[in-house]
């Protein structure tokens, strides 16, 4: 194999396919999904599913893959008609099945209540749901000779010329070459050239002879994808150029990297040949911009010669003509001239070559004035020049410019998608102490944190203002030292909504056991949803301050935006901002202290930090 040769891989094979739903098909079943989305640009649908304990994104790219991503995608703010039609038959609906139809570049994912979404990665490629044998949504309408694909119709599944590898006997083909055999059974580059190498033959030789040999490797090949022996993908230089569900010989000699899934090597190899591809379209379109500038350039650099050389021999003509005055009154006289070329003669006046540049002389004036004449057209092309040439020295600055940064032109990859803490559903934060600190967002969350999140002897801060949050230090109370008290019950002042967006510069707080609380009401009263009794003691701190600061926090090797108290922000983060009542917007704010933290080399997502922010403020 030469990598001259090498093509890139746009699209899965029918082999791909089968190993990619084995391994979906195990993982997705009974998984929930929860919402629709489609991109009309690219045609891209995404899935929301619900794995376990956290949402991913099935990715159906209809023209090559399917992939459960670990990346981050920006959703369209649009929902086009197919994603409406899709989310009102199959949203939280659950995945029965998911799996190849036949041996075919086709995936069928069964939900419940009988339909059939079914993603056709083909040249013409479509996806189709499909409810009790009848289309109901389709993504593109088509009307072929042996199928019509339209709302209302019946489902038929595309004619195919690929049988089974578990299924064909190659003795059946005995005059045919191994070629064609291999392509009857969907094995095109690189899997052919793999079994050619493999038996250690030409693929162009007959059958006859070799058949059961042939058919063991065609299998063998066929069961190590399925099961998904090294995922690999492989490099030619740095660009990635091929991704398989199983190490192969014919890219011995290609740089390679394995995953411990198909599905994740998929999930790469796409992303990074997407990234690839923006990126040579960007520097093509700065190239192009950039060959309009060098033929600007050139044009005027040719403008420029053709004046300076007439201003020249203007200026030449001038001074000689001034030194031969008989020569000069000659040749307006009677239109003759021993030393100069006369082009052309006319009652009022003459036009004369001289080194090459033609200029016209009139017959009625003074050699004094037209001498003059000639000085001051060299004088207005000289003024031209300059001013080109200025014009000329802006253009070759913007094409430094042009070309600097066709040098710096970078793509990034999609945010992957963070494992998020149990805690951080909640707002959260790390004392001083290290102890983990939780609090309410709203109603529904004082909520859960009371009834779910907390022991009879853990420590609840809250406040006497209507919708204030909850607060509870994750620990013992006799296990609490001093600072963590004092940054719980600052948590809880801050993240007092009405208090802050008010401008309150510091709010009384108090704390009380978990056992003090309960959602039952006295006689006659009743107790809405994120509110409970106190019974007993309150312990106040008073005058709590209204501060926050805002940092970034390593955990478990992920950067994480953590907002709280100032010291504890310090202790963890490090750098941090800090912020209090009055200013600005949240959404100015949160713009605000995401460049500083850009600027402090953190990639955050502007929206995380936005979710954790308080009702707008000002930086200190």
């Amino acid at each position: 194999m030469s990598s001259s040769v090498l093509e890139l891989k746009r699209r899965l094979t029918s082999l791909d396919v089968a190993a990619l739903a084995r391994e979906l098909g195990e993982q997705l079943k009974d998984c929930r999904i929860l919402n629709v989305y489609h991109k009309k640009d690219d045609e891209t649908l995404f899935l929301k599913i619900r794995l376990g304990e956290e949402n991913r994104f099935l990715v159906i790219h209809p023209e090559s893959h399917t992939v459960l991503t670990k990346y981050e995608y920006r959703m369209p703010s649009q929902l086009t008609e197919f994603a409406k039609t899709l989310r009102r038959r199959i949203g939280n609906r659950r995945i029965r099945k998911l799996a190849q139809v036949e041996f075919d570049r086709i995936l069928e994912i069964e939900i419940d209540g009988g339909s059939r979404l079914i993603v056709e990665h083909l040249p013409r490629y479509n996806i189709i749901l499909e409810s009790d044998g009848e289309i109901t949504a389709v993504l593109k309408r088509r009307k072929m000779r042996d199928r019509t694909v339209k709302e209302g119709e019946r489902y038929i599944p595309p004619p195919s010329n690929i049988i089974h590898p578990l299924k064909i006997d190659a003795r059946m083909w005995s005059e045919r070459t191994v070629k064609e055999f291999l392509k009857s059974v969907g094995y095109f580059t690189p899997y052919m050239e793999e079994v050619a190498m493999r038996m250690r033959m030409d693929k162009d030789r007959d059958i006859k002879g070799i058949e059961k040999d042939l058919m063991k490797v065609v299998r063998e090949i066929y069961m190590e994808a399925v099961n998904s022996r090294s995922p690999t993908i492989y490099y030619n230089g740095n660009k990635p150029v091929d991704v398989t569900p199983l190490e192969l010989l014919y890219y011995e000699k290609l740089a390679k990297r394995k995953y411990a899934t198909f599905n994740e090597a998929v999930d790469e190899y796409f992303i990074t040949i997407k990234l690839l591809a923006e990126k040579r379209k960007r520097e093509e379109e700065v190239a192009k911009l950039a060959m309009e500038k060098k033929r600007i350039i050139d044009s005027l650099e040719r403008r420029l010669e053709i004046l300076r050389e007439r201003a020249r021999v203007l200026r030449e003509l001038g001074h000689r003509l001034m030194a031969d005055l008989y020569e000069a009154d000659r040749i307006l006289r009677s239109g003759v001239s021993e030393k100069y070329n006369i082009v052309e003669v006319k009652n009022d006046r003459v036009r004369i070559e001289y080194k090459g540049v033609v200029i016209e002389l009139r017959r009625d004036e003074k050699t004094a004035s037209i001498v003059s004449s000639l000085f001051d057209e060299a004088k207005d092309l000289e003024r031209d020049i300059r001013r080109i040439e200025e014009r000329r020295g802006e253009i070759r600055r913007e094409l430094e410019k042009l070309m600097k940064r066709r040098e710096e032109i970078k793509v990034k990859k999609p945010r992957v998608k963070k494992k998020r803490e149990w805690f951080e559903k909640f707002r959260w934060f790390i004392s001083s102490d290290g102890i983990l600190v939780i609090g309410g967002k709203d109603a529904t969350t004082n909520e859960v944190i009371i009834r779910k999140y907390s022991r009879e002897d853990e420590p609840v801060f809250h406040s006497d203002v209507p919708g204030a949050p909850f607060v509870v230090i994750k620990r013992s109370v006799s296990e609490v030292p001093e600072n963590t008290f004092m940054e719980a019950a600052i948590e809880a002042a801050s993240f007092t909504t009405k208090a802050w967006k008010l401008g309150y510069a510091s709010l009384d707080v108090y704390w009380v056991e978990r056992r003090q609380l309960s959602k039952t009401p006295p006689s006659g009263e009743y107790l809405s949803r994120g509110a409970f009794m106190v019974r007993g003691k309150r312990n106040y701190f008073k005058g709590v301050p209204l501060k926050l600061a805002v940092g970034v926090f390593l955990m478990n090797g992920e950067e994480k935006v953590m907002v709280g108290p100032e010291r504890a922000v310090y202790v963890h983060c490090g750098r941090y901002v800090e912020i209090v009542p009055e200013g600005f917007r949240k959404s100015e704010l949160a713009k605000r202290i995401h460049k500083i933290l850009t600027q402090w080399g953190y990639e955050i997502d502007l929206n995380e930090l936005m979710e954790k922010l308080p009702a707008g403020g000002r930086i200190l």
